[in-house]
């Protein structure tokens, strides 16, 4: 399994002062505490994702670019401690880590900028960073959306997906469509649409990001994609040719949201690659997201044996996953 696009730190501030924690919150290492209401965590689309899929057990490897200084070093090596094959993630010397400035509210929800907002390693992704025996030793290839909105990462990162979908792998996307952070262009979309056509699972939020690409989500649905809309407080809906699934969110108490997308995908990946039904997977998917909201910060998939407990402690039927 393959994340490409976003590694990234975030810097959270959270409104109101500092929000409860509880004493088992997954923080892995390498996070810092800058004080009580600003927190540096570490972040990115595709480093979120990657994060979740290892704790889920799922041999996961990141492709992504970082800058050759301090958050760049912290964000790989946190990568590795996180489990996470992070021998693909780029160093580049011409241009600083990119970050998110993130403002968290007392409810939960978020809104983020970037810094820089031109430039920032994220997009030096070059055609020799990808090592050419790629697209062959990896099953499962995903996708953010937002490393597809400049060149070289976009051009780059598309044609990994055309390489690896002509190969049989299956290829993904979250459309993580950060039009606040980055504007909206015609390439942009031109792009993500790109790797959309090949992919066989797309996520995404109903209007914020599907509706830059069809008034209704329905309108992508294919007999080799499936389409998942998350929708915040409503919880989620799966499209496919066969129909439709939804489900509702989990009565949880909420620290933030940031991530929980983010978890979202990786509890729905790791429970296709375990050959789980699309219904099945849409619920270790909402669960995963319900249980990210508990905790700090993006990094907070459960592992394995939290997401049974969780689904249990709910009366929910536990899918059997298989091991090994």
């Amino acid at each position: 399994m393959l994340c490409a696009g976003a590694l990234l730190a975030d810097f959270v501030i959270y409104r109101g002062g500092k929000r409860p924690q509880t004493a088992d919150s997954p923080v892995s290492d390498g996070r810092a505490q800058a004080s009580s209401d600003i927190r540096l965590r570490m972040g990115g689309t595709s480093g979120n994702t990657a994060y979740g899929l290892a704790k889920l057990s799922v041999s996961t490897m990141i492709l992504a670019a970082v800058g050759d200084d301090y958050y760049g070093r912290l964000l790989r090596d946190d990568m590795v401690a996180s489990g996470v094959d992070a021998h693909c993630v780029v160093v580049d010397e011409s241009e600083p880590t990119l970050m998110n400035i993130v403002v968290a509210e007392e409810s939960g929800d978020y809104s983020m900028f970037a810094w820089p907002d031109s430039g920032g390693a994220l997009w030096h992704i070059l055609p020799e960073d990808v090592p050419a025996d790629l697209p062959a030793s990896v099953d499962w290839i995903h996708f953010c959306g937002a490393t597809l909105e400049r060149d070289p990462a976009g051009a780059t990162l598309c044609a990994l997906a055309e390489r690896s979908a002509a190969r049989g792998a299956i290829v993904s996307i979250d459309l993580n469509v950060r039009s606040e952070c980055f504007g909206w262009r015609e390439e942009y979309g031109a792009s993500i649409r790109r790797v959309m056509e090949l992919s066989s699972v797309v996520f995404g939020a109903r209007g914020a990001e599907y509706g830059f690409f069809a008034e209704d989500p329905r309108e992508l649905v294919t007999e080799e994609r499936m389409i998942v809309v998350r929708e915040g407080r409503k919880g989620c809906t799966l499209y496919s040719s066969e129909g439709q699934s939804s489900l509702g969110i989990y009565d949880v108490p909420v620290v933030d949201t940031i991530g929980a997308g983010d978890a979202f995908d990786s509890g729905f990946i790791a429970a296709a690659i375990d050959g789980l039904t699309p219904r099945e997977c849409l619920v270790w998917a909402n669960a995963c997201g319900n249980y990210s909201v508990q905790f700090e910060g993006g990094r907070s998939c459960p592992d394995r044996g939290s997401l049974e407990r969780f689904l249990e402690e709910r009366s929910l039927p536990v899918p059997a996953l298989r091991t090994g």
